[in-house]
């Protein structure tokens, strides 16, 4: 039920492709209803609304790092067995360059994204409140931007609570980390 908006044919050899463009006609943010807060951290993400419900992410954290360590392990393998200027080797070097985490774990995070916005339905939440206390070592910045996506495209409003910067003595000079912090807030 989405309108065409251009078309195109494509022929290749022995092959046609179509090239169809469309519009998705995005609903209007309703935030009627209640809000949920979106808690991410590295040890313990979870959603809570203001009466009580409660979606536990804590399988998925774990389940995220389990991923992360596996990841490392097989990467370490791969830098250690690409000695050698083989026409092979290179090609799994550029492979093991190319990869990431977060391009690894992209399954788990679209599933617990879908997860979130369904047990958001189904609890009648119209806006998402999200607060994320720390530099993550996991891939949270790209579930959020799912989150967000999906949280869109069902009509339910979503806000980032910005975290408290670190002032004067508390801050200290040349921490990248801090700085990074800085940085992201500065943008957004």
């Amino acid at each position: 039920k989405c309108p065409i908006t251009k078309g195109s044919l494509l022929r290749k050899k022995n092959k046609l492709f179509a090239l169809i463009s469309y519009r998705i006609e995005v609903p209007s943010v309703k935030v009627k209803g209640q809000t949920a807060y979106l808690n991410l951290t590295d040890d313990k993400s979870f959603v809570r609304t203001a009466n009580g419900e409660y979606l536990s992410l804590e399988d998925v954290t774990y389940r995220l790092r389990e991923m992360k360590e596996h990841f490392a392990q097989i990467a370490s393998r791969l830098r250690r067995s690409l000695s050698g200027n083989s026409k092979r080797r290179l090609i799994l070097r550029r492979k093991l360059q190319l990869n990431s985490f977060e391009d690894w774990s992209s399954g788990v995070l679209h599933q617990t994204s879908r997860r979130i916005i369904s047990w958001c339905e189904s609890n009648k939440v119209g806006q998402i409140e999200e607060t994320r206390s720390k530099l993550a070592l996991l891939p949270l910045e790209t579930l959020s931007r799912e989150i967000r996506y999906k949280a869109e495209a069902s009509g339910i409003g979503f806000f980032e609570k910005k975290a408290a910067q670190p002032k004067g003595k508390d801050r200290v000079a040349g921490d990248p980390a801090i700085h990074a912090v800085g940085a992201r807030h500065a943008l957004g």
